[in-house]
Order: structure tokens, then C-alpha cells, then sequence
């Protein structure tokens, strides 16, 4: 898999009774992004919306790596690896951790080892994948996106 940026982690953990300070005392983490259900909901146009239809409570964090496994473990090596701590959350609220990447090639794939997927797992959290396609088409001599070995020019570029 190749990627333009590095991979964009944010855990993402939801619930009507969230208490932002109580998820930053358990987690030992300051949020990058928090509130409780029922808070002022002003968007970055400082428009107001409807007040927050639940809680929550999110880290993001953008790796310097662009191995998502790499990029996952270091992610969560700063979070307790108790896992009393994960359950106790899970027992309360929906823990997600999104993953936003973006793709330097279209049509490619990339793999999340049992070994990631497991530690995710053991924690209770779900995974949410946001995949952003390459901003620029190949060019004419470049082995086109589909995967035929031939050049771009030579294949999916040409018009019928």
C-alpha cells in the first residue's frame, strides 16, 4: 500500500452519559476534541446547530508512519494497555477508532494483520476506515490504475 499522507488515528468514544473529565482521568490523555450530550454545537462557520445529541470524547493523532500496522501500534502504546480499563469504557460507551487514509494510487490495498485487528479486539474498540482517493489522475506513461500493465495512455485514458 502506498499513501500521500500518513495514516490519521482518532478514538472516537460516544455516550449520553459522558463525562468528558471522567474518560481523561481513566485514559491518562488529554482530548483533542470533547463534550457533553446536550452542549452548544457551533460549527467552524459559527453557525449554531442543535445542541449535541450525545457525548463524546476523542484523541486524534497523525503518524509519521505510513505502515498502518506501525502507525497502530504507536497509536495505542500511548494508551493503558490495561485491559480492565477497555472494558470498563466498553460497559458504557461505544469506543471507535477511525482511521483516515490516503491513497496515492488508485485501486490499491492494504492489510490490517490479525495481530492489529486482535489488539483493537481485546479492547472492545470497532474500527471505522475513511479511504480518500489519490487527487491526481496517473499520468499518460504511468502504469494505469486498473491494474493491466499497461500505460494509462495506452488503456483506461483512451476514449472510445
Amino acid at each position: 500500500m502506498s499513501v500521500t499522507d500518513a495514516p490519521i488515528f482518532a478514538l472516537r468514544i460516544f455516550g449520553d452519559s459522558l463525562e468528558p473529565q471522567e474518560v481523561t482521568a481513566v485514559l491518562g490523555r488529554e482530548p483533542t476534541r470533547s463534550f457533553r450530550k446536550g452542549d452548544r454545537n457551533v460549527g467552524a462557520n459559527g453557525k449554531e446547530y442543535a445542541p449535541r445529541r450525545t457525548g463524546m470524547w476523542m484523541l486524534a493523532a497523525s503518524e509519521d508512519v505510513h505502515n498502518v500496522e506501525n502507525c497502530l501500534r504507536n497509536f495505542l502504546a500511548h494508551l493503558p494497555s490495561d485491559l480492565d480499563v477497555w472494558r470498563t469504557l466498553g460497559a458504557r460507551f461505544e469506543l471507535i477508532l477511525s482511521v483516515g487514509l490516503f491513497m496515492d494510487e488508485t485501486n490499491e490495498e492494504f492489510e490490517l494483520p490479525a495481530s492489529a485487528l486482535e489488539a483493537l479486539g481485546r479492547r472492545g474498540v470497532s474500527i471505522n476506515l475513511d479511504i480518500y482517493a489519490p487527487t491526481r489522475a496517473p499520468g499518460p506513461e504511468e502504469p494505469c490504475p486498473c491494474g493491466s500493465g499497461a500505460a494509462y495512455a495506452e488503456c483506461c485514458s483512451v476514449k472510445t
